[in-house]
C-alpha cells in the first residue's frame, strides 16, 4: 500500500481532491484534520497558530493512522489530508514502515487560497491563521523529498487527471 499525502496550506483543496480520488479509486482516505488532539482545535478556532510542538502529537496521529491503514486495509492506496506545511513535520509522516509516502503539494496563490478559506463554512479554521501558515510553509524540493507540485488553481476535475496521471493511473 502506498500512503499518499495531499499537503498544503488552508484553501489549497486538500479535502475537496482527496474525497474525489478516494471516490474513483475506492481507496482508503483519512482526513488528517479529524486526528487534531482537542487542544489544536480550540487554540486554531480562537485564531492562535500552532506551534511545532502543537502539531507534533497531531502528527504522530496522523503517521499511526497510515501505519494502521496499511495493516489492515484492503485497499492498494491511502490518501491522506494533512498540511505538511514544514519538511521536518513531512519527516515524521515518513517514518518507518512509511518511508515510500508520497506528498503531493497543492499549490495556489494567497488571493485564491484567501478567497476560498473565506467562503468555506463549518471549519474550525478561521481565514486569519492563513497567514502563519502562509509563513511557516517550505515547499517540497524534488530531489530531496518524494514529492511533486499540482496547480490547485484548477478545476478539481483537472487536478484529479493530473495526479493520476502522474501516478500511472486511468480514471
Amino acid at each position: 500500500m502506498v500512503p499518499i499525502v495531499l499537503m498544503g496550506p488552508s484553501g489549497c483543496g486538500k479535502s475537496t481532491i482527496a474525497f474525489l480520488l478516494q471516490s474513483k479509486l475506492h481507496c482508503t482516505f483519512i482526513e488528517g484534520d479529524v486526528l487534531h488532539p482537542n487542544h489544536n482545535i480550540s487554540k486554531m478556532s480562537s485564531g492562535v497558530p500552532l506551534t511545532d510542538e502543537d502539531r507534533l502529537p497531531w502528527l504522530e496521529r496522523i503517521h499511526s493512522a497510515i501505519t494502521e491503514a496499511r495493516l489492515y486495509s484492503q485497499s492498494t492506496l491511502v490518501i491522506v489530508t494533512c498540511s505538511a506545511l514544514k519538511r521536518q513535520y513531512r519527516e515524521v509522516l515518513a517514518r518507518p514502515p512509511n518511508t515510500d509516502i508520497l506528498f503531493i503539494f497543492l499549490e495556489a496563490p494567497r488571493d485564491v487560497l484567501e478567497a476560498r478559506v473565506c467562503q468555506r463554512e463549518g471549519h474550525f479554521l478561521p481565514p486569519s491563521i492563513l497567514q502563519s501558515q502562509l509563513e511557516t510553509l517550505e515547499v517540497p524540493r524534488a530531489g530531496m523529498e518524494s514529492s511533486f507540485t499540482v496547480d490547485a488553481t484548477l478545476q478539481p476535475g483537472e487536478i484529479v487527471a493530473k495526479i493520476l496521471g502522474k501516478l500511472g493511473l486511468t480514471q
